[in-house]
């Protein structure tokens, strides 16, 4: 018997050969049988291992699968035309929160949304790295970290900056990477509004101290007492929580405009690690 490893696209199986010896006509032949034996595993969802690239050995083609991955720029595929096709490396992590590790200041580098796609591309004319992204959350630079998932964990975080300390305050490094580990770690949205709110207005704040913050900070106004009274039954009747009422205030497209999702989502929002 001799097993040999069969391809297909996403669910590995093995090819089971069994020899075996027959009569034919009087006369003793070989025979073969080949069995299918599927093995249930699908990489891209199942192998959940961190992984960490140390050296690229002048890869071009970097592809991890579902754990949270660092992959570092360590023998980075290089050339002496930095703008050659020839020195792209394309680079997909995959599932999980994975990140890219570069060896220099951001100042050295480049970073391009690539239009029509969720890719990003890297690029350093001095080190001559390009690298194509895909499936890469995060971004760390000597002096920096960027976070690439503005349609994630970078976004929300983005939006509960603006909406509880201001659109000025998503440029806050510190406060970004704050709600960025906290959501990284798995907290929900409304339970990290929770914790915006209670570090800006205290703890045990008032209906009316909430809606005059969420009106200030998307309308620059104070809330009126019509405003204040009908925000405030609501949240007596239990139609929405603080926290819930701060979190649908954050996703009107107001909010978004203030923070400048959209400019984020082509540069990414820098942060500080925690």
């Amino acid at each position: 018997m001799a097993l040999c490893k069969a391809k297909q696209a996403t669910t590995p199986s093995f090819l089971m050969v069994v020899l075996g010896q027959d009569q034919l006509n009087g006369k003793s032949v070989l025979t073969e049988t080949f069995i299918n034996v599927p093995t249930d595993l699908y990489p891209t969802a199942d192998f959940k291992q961190n992984i960490e690239v140390l050296d690229r050995n002048l890869s071009k083609n970097i592809r991890t699968w579902a754990g949270n991955d660092t992959i570092y720029s360590l023998n980075a595929n290089t050339s002496t035309n930095a703008n050659s096709p020839s020195a792209v490396t394309l680079i997909d992590g995959g599932q999980g929160l994975d990140t890219s590790v570069y060896s220099a200041a951001s100042s050295a580098f480049t970073l391009a949304k690539l239009p029509g796609t969720d890719k990003f591309k890297v690029t350093s004319a001095s080190a001559g790295i390009q690298d194509e992204l895909t499936n890469i959350e995060r971004l760390k630079f000597t002096d920096k970290s960027v976070a690439l998932d503005l349609n994630g964990n970078a976004g929300m975080t983005a939006k509960i900056l603006g909406m509880v300390f201001g659109s000025a305050e998503v440029s806050n490094k510190t406060y970004a990477g704050i709600g960025l580990n906290l959501l990284d770690k798995g907290f929900a949205y409304e339970q990290l509004m929770g914790l915006a709110l209670d570090a800006k207005l205290g703890t045990g704040f008032s209906h009316a101290q909430l809606v005059n913050l969420l009106y200030q900070n998307l309308l620059n106004i104070n809330a009126d007492s019509g405003a204040v009274a009908y925000w405030s039954g609501l949240l007596d009747q239990g139609a929405y929580t603080h926290a819930s009422l701060a979190a649908m205030a954050s996703e009107l497209d107001m909010n978004k405009t203030k923070v400048n999702l959209v400019g984020l989502a082509q540069s990414g929002l820098d942060f500080t690690p925690v």
